[in-house]
Order: structure tokens, then C-alpha cells, then sequence
């Protein structure tokens, strides 16, 4: 019976109430409730002239536009079922689709206009073309306006959906206006309707039921629909089509968000107009979802989860909830009554895992003319999902597996079936099983695992891609494959799919760590409070040259004191304050004074001479600076006063050690601690708190700019991972004004109620072994050159170095035989590696206290917590397979906001996706933990060959009158570049030459990766953070060699 509420009545209701309201815009044209009625009338009419009748299908092929929706309108307006098609779907995949459906008309976009004559001839139900761009629009004007209402039931089919199908054919599940119009009123039950929320875009193709059913809450209520185009997608386009037409409601998968977070520019856009922000078709990270709730701050961040044949939203997670139950699906949709069962239909208790079934009148009908499949699906009187999940103690659904043979990759259902029926009919393959392994774009992509029939000539991936896009939607080829002699079978022939993805699931050079300890979600001010109310009493900051130590409560204190000093200058949230000074005390607690006002703090290297100090303050427009006096031969006094003339922003500027600093301690008086209360309480963790120039070798200093959650959860998680705690004491040689310090250091130490102490202003190995001695210190900070230098030192043998147990080496790679040295002379049973850079906060990986010698000394560790790292071709972006060497890439909560003030050079490193790219080349091995190769731009490329500098370091480590080395590539006429190796010897031994070097390694290194050069020398050219600048060395050797 009808009961009014079909889609195309809901249409005709709006077109008598609000007729001129704009009902849908694409980026063409845009159209009211009026007008939209009047063309699906006129469209319907002109179908049924061509013979289109109650019940019949009409397919549906186009790129996204307003068109396509009027399609589906006027079809079902006549008691037709549309059929929205793929239009990413090969030749002969249409033709299936059209052929099952028995569609009898198409209205198809003149972009693929070709491609129905191609296959029309094997459709002899297809008795009607209609082409959009073609003679759509004549078709529309020259019909009937005034077609006869016909009596359309609720429950009959709207849609026929088509998705992908577990026995190598696609399956239409048969949506009816009943399942749509409650799916959408289920929707507005559950969220709630709000008056402004009246728009809707979904940046999905029409085809997809994201894109169908997503739309019609806001269809049914009156609001707006924006189409989005089809196409790749542009992040600055989509934003700006959201500010223009006033969006409210959004839904993109979480690589789209992901690539909308990235935008340098984001701040730019007004999105103040967005209610709800929704998300699904894959997972998404902690640090994506809590970007996304800063960024969205006054919209609700929404995860939808369901299928095709649930119209297709079961479930949804909300707000604070993504957070909280990060890796859930949230709860069921009002109108969704679900059970998790097992294989016998008995339910399972919470915590127990089981396929979640559905019913309730948001599930479809049936597969189109399938029986035994829609009886299947059906079994027990319920719809069966293959779904694997389990129900926590609140509630909660957690997705754990599929039961179906099913990849979903980007939102879209790949059967592993449909794609191995084409596989195995290439001539190079015996047999082949296609399983889905993680990818952090799609969230799975395809794997062809197959047996060669002839292993000597075996099929290549492009072998195989360009085999299967003659015949399958490019999404479902796979892009990788792997070779095996055989598939792996239970008793009963099954191939054990199990167990292929267990094995190959760590396939490509991409992994994410680990996220059962949750991110720090408040301010460095706020966590530091917390520190202090719980040990009070413990020694936070000991400064061993003055004497001076503080415990947590007094070093609080001091800090509040400096905080409200800083605040009568004038100093707002997200004013710029720098320190240019040694390691002192002082430096600590203007780090946190800062942080807790909003202040950023612009940490300036030490180092630094008149014309890049000059820069750093102009560049970031500092308003105040605290600087030391002197240092070594540095007199920064003389250096700021010949500066300050050509920088106005510069309203103070305050000496440590001097009447300014006594004077600055006085007017904390001129604050109140309620005023000091009420800037933190204003504060957020997204908030920019640090600005860190990193070195120019390319040009001008760059200014990375690091927010609370970066530098806070970074330093949380170093010192977590080598178990850090209350009783812990770190020893911190290296520069606060560099991460390693402020954040690895400082913050590390901090967030784990554990003490820093300051062994000197600048690295002394003397100094820094004496402060492990008398202040019992249980860790040791420094970068490979600190260690050796210690390690070296004569004092040593008279330390007490007994209390140390686990340190940090980073800043550059570690030579094995260092390390070995740490672990037995310096007793650092649990000293970690830990790599990254300035502008991931700084770490990405590193091993673990339980790691064995081997992954300690030769890799840099695995993946942080809530970060993801690949490793790609840098030509192509490809990941690489695992073992490959490419571009380490890395993705999280610490890769930094931005260049301060440069979008341009931020574009060039953190790519649409969140990607940092590093510009150092690595190789993932299969365990997951990495191994830095070298940099893109210190690759040796000889006569062709690529010749990594750290494995011929590493080679000549073993050397033993060899202290340390480093390997560059200089010019050479004959083979492009030569290898050359600046060596440091240990002392008193025999001095080496190229032919020595030369004898050494052959036989053992590959002829073109022996050294030609050899130069001897005391010392590299480094910066203060002990990184080796092979810059330098390259110039150096060309002049010397007079190349």
C-alpha cells in the first residue's frame, strides 16, 4: 500500500512547501525543491514514453552531479528501481551489473557513453540510452510536465545496490523506500535534529551508499545537499566548497580528514557554520580524531559504521567517545537490533568474540534475484554481516575480524574471489589466493599471493595489475604480490586464508605503534600541576655546577613566579618569547613559565652569531628575549645590542645572571595568582608552545612550530618506554634549546615525577661523568660523539657509574661497537635507541628496554605509541615491500603544525595525507623495527650503483684502529660520484691511506662501495646537537682534491 512516505513523495511534499529553497548544488549548477520536482516529472514522463514501467530497473552511470539524483527520483517516481552503477568498474563489470539487474534503461554520463556501446550489444533488456551532457536536457524539456500520480508502495525496492560478491560475482541488495526513509529517520532519532544543521555534503561517489543514503536525513528535512565533485580529491577545494555553501553536516573518509588536518592554511577557512563532522569506511587514529575535535571545536565528530545491506549505518560513535573507545563502532542506531552470536545463533557474553547479526527495518529486502544467497544471509531470521566483533561491559561493538572473504579497502568491498578468478587466468600463474593487508590510506589494499608456473620466469606486480585492469575497477587489482611454492590447505584442500594473512600481513613497509597507553590530552602547565600535587617532595631539578636543586612543589612555585612576571610585561597567549642561553635552570623554568601562560617559546641555538639570531627574532617577531651574558666566546650582550636597532617587535629583552633577572622576579607581585589561573584554564593542547629553528643548510633556518599534545606526549612516551618513574634521576649533557633536551629531557623527566639534573652549561665529559657520580644518576642523555667522548675520557675509570641503568642515544646513527661499550663500561643494561627530528617533536621510533643487543645496535627501534611510519619510493610514493629501501615517512600527534610562517616549505614536507617526509632513507624490516640507510640527498650514486654511507660506516667500524668514520660521495668525471671516507683513528694507531682501507675491504664489500679517498682527521664538522654536517665535508673534499 502507499503510505506517502517514498522518496519522490517527500519531493513533491517540499516542491508545494518550499518550493524556491535550494534542495542540491553541484559544482555546476544548483537547483530548488521546485525546479527538482518539475525535471524528475518531466524525466519520469519521458521514460515512460520510452517503455520504462512500474518495476523496472534503470541503471545509473555518472560522475557525480545533480543529474544522477534526478535520475534515481524520476525512476522511482514511476515504480521503477534505480541502479546506481560504478563508474570506476571495468567494461565487463558494467556489463554484469546491467545484466543481472536486467535494466531496461540507463541514463548514463557522456563520459561513458562509450563504454555502454561497447557491451550493449549483450544486453538485450537495455532498450533505452539517455546520455547526461548528450540529450538529457532535451529529453527533459520536450516531456509531459503533467504525468499522472501513480501509487507507489513504501515497501517497494527503491535502490538495487550492487557490491562485491564472495563468489567472484557482484550481489544487489535490494533497498525499498521503507528501509531509506527509516534509515534516514533513525538517523535524526538518534543524533537529534537541529535547526542549524540544514546542509549536507558527503565528499563520496553517488554510486556508494555513503553517497545515497547519507544525503537523505538532510533530503527529508527540507535542508540542502552539496554534491562534491567525482575526481581526486583536492583538500583546499573541498574547504572552500564548505565555506561557500555554508555546509553543516560532513562526512569523508579519514584519509580525507587526514589530507583537511594537513592543510597548512586551515586556519584560513571559517568552518565556524559546521555542526557534525562524520567519518567511516575505515579506521582513523587517535591522533586524527582528536585533531579533528580541535579543529572542529564546535561540531560533533561522528564515526558511522554498517553495510551496504543496512542502508547502510548500524552503528554510530560520538564526541568524546572516539576517544575513549577508540577502535569501537560505537552503538546501535535507533531502529537496529543487533546480537553477537556464535556459528549456532546463541549468544555470547560480553568480551567474547562473535559475528554480529541484525534486524529491524533498516535491513534490505533481499539480493536481487539470488535466492540461495539472500537465505543464507538470512539464517535464523536474521541478517548475518560476517562481521566478527565483541560488545564491552557498556555496550560498545569492536570489530575484530570478518567472517566473509571480503577486503574493504577506501570504503570500497573487494571480494578476494571475483579478483582471483581473473588472476589465475594469467599464463604465469598456477594458483593464486587474494588477501587484503593493512595500508594507511585504503585501511587494506589487495595482495595476490601466488604460485608461479614457472619459477624461473615468475609474473611481476605490474605483470599482474595490467592483467587485471583490463577486466576489474582499479581499486580491486592488486598493487603487490608475492611469490610462495605453494598455498597452504587444511585436510580438506581449504586454502588457509588464516593463516596468509597472518604471514603476509607485514608485507609492505608500513606500521603503526602501539595505542593501549593513552595520550597526554591537556597542557604541559596542567600536567607539570598535576606532577607537583602528587610528589611534591621529590628533587625535580638539581643544578650541579651552582649547587641549587628544587623539589617539585618549589620548582612549581617558581615557575608560577616567573609565569605572572612574564604576564606584566604584556606577554599574551601566543606572543613569542625567547631564550638564547646555555643549559642553566633558569632555561627550565622559562620553558614551563611559558607554557603555562600560552606563551611560544622560541628556543635559539646557542651557537648562533649576529646575522641568525638577527633572523630567528624577526622571522618570528619575538616580544621578549632572556638571554645569558656570555658563553665560551660568545658575548651575547655585544651581539643583541648590535641587532636590536633593526628589530621592533623586540619590546625587552632581559639578562640572566644581571639586576634584570632580580628585577623580573619582582613583579610577579604586579600579577594575581588568579589572573596567572585564569590564562591556563584558556589554554588547549592543540595551542602552538615552541618554535625550533632547525639547521639551514639549504638556506634560512625553518622554524618548526610544536604544540602541548606534540612535545608533552612525546617526552611522556621516551621516558615511558625505558620505565621511568619517580625514583628516576636523569643526567642531561645535551642542549635544552634542542628537543632532545626540552622535551626527551625535561619533559621526559616531568611527566614521570623523575629529577633532571644539569651536569654543566655546555657537554663536558668530565663534568657530565663526575654528576653521574654524585647525584646517583640512573639515566644518561647524549648523542654517539658524547658517548664516545665519555667513553674515551680518563676520568672514567675513577667513576662510580654504578647507578646508571637505561639512557638515551640519538641526534645521529650509533656505532655498533659504541653501544656495545655503553651497555658493559657505562653499565647501561637498558639504553635505548631513539630517532627522529626537530619537526616530529622529535621521536618516531625506538627500541625497547627488552629489545636484545642485535635490534639495539643495528636498528633505531620500531614504532612510538599513536604513530604510523611507512617507508616509500621517493619517486613514485609507493610503499615500498618490506626490506626495500625508501623514504621514511611518519604520521601522529607529534608531527609539528607547520613551518612558522612558511606554508611553501611546510607543503614540501608534510604531504596532503599528514605524512612527514623525512628525507632519510630506510628499510622496515619484517619484524617491524627500522633502519636508517642513509639521507635522499647523502645517497653515492657510482656509475649507477646506489651506495648507502651508513653500511660502508658500519663495515669500516670493525676497522680496528678505527674510531669513527663518516662516508660522503665527491664528484667524479668517469662515474658521476666516488666514495670517500673522512676517519677519526684511536689513539696511537698506525695511520691509514686509501690502499689500506682498500685492502681491508675487498672481499668483503662490493667493489664499487670501497672508499677511493681516505682522509684522516681530529674532528668532524658538526652542529651543537652532534649532528655530522657532510655538507661541509663534500666542499672540503672538493677543494682538497681540486675537483
Amino acid at each position: 500500500m502507499n503510505t506517502g512516505i517514498t522518496l519522490s513523495d517527500a519531493l513533491t511534499r517540499h516542491a508545494v512547501v518550499r518550493p524556491h529553497k535550494w534542495a542540491i548544488a553541484d559544482p555546476r549548477r544548483r537547483t530548488t525543491f521546485g525546479e527538482l520536482d518539475e525535471r524528475v516529472t518531466r524525466l519520469a514522463a519521458a521514460l515512460t514514453v520510452r517503455g520504462v514501467q512500474c518495476g523496472d530497473r534503470v541503471a545509473v552511470l555518472g560522475l557525480n552531479s545533480i543529474e544522477l539524483v534526478e535520475s534515481w527520483l524520476a525512476a522511482q517516481r514511476l515504480g521503477a528501481i534505480a541502479v546506481p552503477v560504478n563508474f570506476r568498474l571495468a567494461a565487463g563489470e558494467v556489463g554484469y551489473v546491467l545484466s543481472d539487474s536486467a535494466a531496461t534503461a540507463i541514463v548514463v554520463d557522456v563520459a561513458l557513453e562509450s563504454m555502454v556501446a561497447e557491451i550493449r550489444h549483450g544486453l538485450p533488456a537495455l532498450h533505452t540510452v539517455v546520455t547526461i551532457g548528450g540529450d538529457l536536457e532535451q529529453t527533459i524539456a520536450a516531456a509531459d510536465p503533467d504525468l499522472p500520480r501513480r501509487s507507489v508502495a513504501d515497501d517497494t525496492p527503491a535502490f538495487i545496490m550492487y557490491t562485491s560478491g564472495t563468489t567472484g560475482f557482484p550481489k544487489g541488495a535490494v533497498l525499498t523506500h521503507r528501509n531509506l526513509y527509516l534509515h534516514a529517520f533513525s538517523s535524526i532519532a538518534t543524533l537529534g535534529h537541529r535547526s542549524d544543521d540544514d546542509c549536507w555534503m558527503a565528499v563520496a561517489p553517488l554510486f556508494h551508499t555513503a553517497g545515497v543514503s547519507g544525503m537523505l536525513p538532510m533530503f527529508l528535512t527540507g535542508g540542502k545537499t552539496v554534491i562534491p565533485p567525482s575526481g581526486g580529491f583536492d583538500p583546499d577545494a573541498t574547504l572552500a566548497t564548505v565555506v561557500d555553501e555554508q555546509v553543516t553536516s560532513c562526512w569523508m573518509t579519514p584519509a580525507q580528514w587526514q589530507a583537511v588536518c594537513a592543510l597548512p592554511d586551515l586556519s584560513a577557512y571559517d568552518l565556524s557554520r559546521l555542526r557534525r563532522v562524520w567519518w567511516g569506511a575505515a579506521p582513523a587514529s587517535t591522533t586524527l580524531l582528536r585533531t579533528m575535535i580541535d579543529v572542529f571545536a564546535g561540531a560533533e565528530v561522528i564515526a558511522a559504521f554498517g553495510q551496504t545491506e543496512c542502508s547502510p549505518i548500524t552503528c554510530l560513535l560520538r564526541g568524546d567517545d572516539a576517544i575513549a573507545k577508540i577502535g569501537s563502532v560505537g552503538t546501535p542506531m535507533l531502529n537496529v537490533e543487533v546480537r553477537v552470536v556464535d556459528d549456532e545463533m546463541n549468544d555470547v557474553d560480553p568480551g567474547e568474540v562473535g559475528e554480529i547479526v541484525y534486524l529491524g527495518p533498516l535491513v534490505m529486502k533481499e539480493y536481487w534475484n539470488k535466492a540461495t544467497e539472500t537465505a543464507e544471509a538470512f539464517r535464523g531470521g536474521w541478517f548475518h554481516s560476517g562481521d566478527l566483533v565483541r560488545r564491552d561491559a557498556d555496550g560498545y561493538l569492536y570489530v575484530v575480524d570478518r567472517k566473509k572473504d571480503m577486503i574493504i579497502s577506501g570504503g570500497e568491498n573487494i571480494y578476494s574471489a571475483e579478483v582471483e578468478s581473473v588472476v589465475a587466468t594469467h599464463p604465469k600463474v598456477t594458483e593464486v589466493a587474494v588477501i587484503g593487508v593493512p595500508h594507511p590510506r585504503w585501511g587494506e589494499t589487495p595482495v595476490a599471493v601466488i604460485v608461479s608456473a614457472d619459477p624461473a620466469d615468475p609474473p611481476t606486480d605490474a605483470d599482474i595489475e595490467a592483467h587485471c585492469r583490463a577486466q576489474l575497477a582499479s581499486y580491486k587489482c592488486p598493487k603487490y604480490l608475492t611469490l610462495v611454492d605453494a598455498l597452504p590447505r587444511n585436510a580438506a584442500g581449504k586454502i588457509l586464508k588464516g593463516r596468509l594473512r597472518d604471514e603476509h600481513a607485514t608485507l609492505l613497509s608500513y606500521t603503526a605503534g602501539p595505542t593501549d597507553v593513552a595520550l597526554l590530552d591537556e597542557t604541559i602547565g596542567t600536567n607539570l600541576e598535576r606532577t607537583a600535587s602528587r610528589y611534591p617532595d621529590i628533587e625535580a631539578l638539581v643544578d650541579v655546577p651552582s649547587g641549587r636543586r628544587w623539589t617539585y612543589a618549589e620548582l612549581n612555585a617558581e615557575i608560577d613566579s616567573l609565569a605572572r612576571a612574564l604576564m606584566s610585561f604584556g606577554i599574551e597567549k601566543g606572543d613569542r618569547v625567547g631564550v638564547w642561553a646555555p643549559n642553566c635552570p633558569e632555561w627550565t623554568m622559562l620553558q614551563y613559565a611559558t607554557a603555562k601562560i600560552g606563551a611560544i617559546l622560541v628556543t635559539i641555538n646557542p651557537a648562533y652569531r649576529t646575522h641568525e639570531l638577527a633572523y630567528v627574532l624577526r622571522h618570528s617577531a619575538v616580544r621578549l628575549l632572556v638571554s645569558a651574558t656570555e658563553f665560551k666566546n660568545s658575548d651575547y650582550r655585544a651581539m643583541v645590542a648590535e641587532v636590536r636597532p633593526e628589530l621592533p617587535d623586540l619590546a625587552e629583552v632581559v639578562f640572566l645572571d644581571t639586576e634584570d633577572w632580580k628585577r623580573v622576579g619582582k613583579r610577579a607581585a604586579l600579577v594575581p595568582a588568579a589572573e596567572l589561573r585564569r590564562r591556563a584554564e584558556s589554554l588547549t593542547p592543540g595551542d602552538a608552545i615552541n618554535i625550533q629553528y632547525t639547521s639551514g643548510t639549504t638556506g634560512a633556518p625553518k622554524g618548526a612550530t610544536l604544540s602541548h599534545r606534540n612535545i608533552l606526549n612525546n617526552g611522556y612516551f621516551v621516558t615511558d618506554l625505558i620505565a621511568f618513574g619517580p625514583g628516576d634521576r636523569l643526567c642531561i649533557p645535551v642542549p635544552f634549546y634542542h628537543c632532545f633536551g626540552m622535551v626527551m629531557g625535561n619533559l621526559g623527566c616531568t611527566t614521570h615525577g623523575a629529577t633532571m639534573v644539569i651536569p654543566a652549561a655546555g657537554f663536558d665529559p668530565a663534568a657530565t661523568l663526575a654528576a653521574v657520580e654524585t647525584e646517583r644518576c640512573t639515566a644518561l642523555y647524549g648523542v654517539p660523539t658524547m658517548f664516545i667522548a665519555m667513553l674515551g675520557h680518563p676520568d672514567l675509570a675513577e667513576r662510580d657509574v654504578s647507578t646508571l641503568r637505561a639512557g638515551i642515544m640519538a641526534g645521529s646513527t650509533c656505532p655498533v661497537e659504541v653501544m656495545k661499550r655503553c651497555v658493559t663500561e657505562l653499565n647501561m643494561s637498558e639504553v635505548g635507541i631513539a630517532y627522529g627530528m626537530t619537526e616530529t617533536s622529535p621521536v618516531s621510533c625506538q627500541t625497547r628496554i627488552e629489545d636484545d643487543l642485535e635490534r639495539r645496535t643495528s636498528t633505531v627501534g620500531r614504532a612510538h605509541p599513536h604513530v604510523e611510519i611507512q617507508i616509500v619510493d621517493p619517486v613514485t610514493g609507493r610503499i615500498v615491500e618490506r626490506g626495500g629501501v625508501g623514504e621514511f615517512c611518519t604520521r601522529g600527534y607529534s608531527v609539528m603544525s607547520g613551518y612558522w610562517g612558511d606554508d611553501e616549505k611546510t607543503r614540501e614536507v608534510i604531504d596532503r595525507e599528514g605524512w612527514m617526509h623525512t628525507g632519510d632513507l630506510a628499510v622496515m624490516r619484517d619484524d617491524g623495527y627500522c633502519q636508517i640507510v642513509g639521507r635522499i640527498k647523502d645517497m653515492v650514486i657510482r656509475g649507477g650503483e646506489n651506495v648507502y654511507p651508513r653500511e660502508v660506516e658500519e663495515f669500516l667500524h670493525t676497522h680496528p684502529d678505527i674510531d669513527d668514520v663518516q662516508v660522503i660521495g665527491v664528484p667524479d668525471e668517469r662515474y658521476g660520484e666516488e666514495v670517500c671516507a673522512w676517519i677519526k683513528l684511536r689513539p696511537g694507531a698506525a695511520p691509514l691511506d686509501a690502499t689500506a682501507v682498500h685492502q681491508f675491504a675487498t672481499g668483503k664489500l662490493a667493489h664499487f662501495k670501497i672508499p677511493r679517498y681516505v682522509h684522516i682527521t681530529e674532528n668532524f664538522p658538526m652542529t651543537v646537537t652532534g649532528k655530522v654536517r657532510k655538507v661541509d665535508m663534500r666542499t672540503e673534499m672538493v677543494r682538497m682534491l681540486d675537483l
